[in-house]
């Protein structure tokens, strides 16, 4: 939609007022499982301690995200503690 509205010449307003219009009008396609996309700002925002992050891609999954990942955060937090309690 957004590649259309740039060849079409519409202004940056045009097109953030038409996502929102579709947005509300629940016109936009449900992303698919495996859908992907790159965040590459240099002005990302992850917190106040925080410069900004690096390049990454971010993948959309069905479902409950925090379900699937329970066990590599478990893992993760586990291992941390681990490192900060043995040096």
């Amino acid at each position: 939609m957004k590649t259309k509205l740039v060849l079409a010449g519409k202004s940056k307003t045009e097109i953030v007022q038409a996502t929102a219009l579709a947005l509300d009008k629940k016109e936009l396609p449900v992303l698919e499982p495996g859908a992907m996309c790159y965040m590459m700002s240099k002005h990302q925002y992850l917190s106040d301690q925080g410069m900004s992050w690096h390049p990454h891609l971010m993948f959309f999954i069905p479902g409950d995200a925090a379900k699937s990942w329970e066990p590599i955060c478990r893992a993760r937090r586990f291992w941390r503690q681990m490192i900060q309690k043995n040096g």
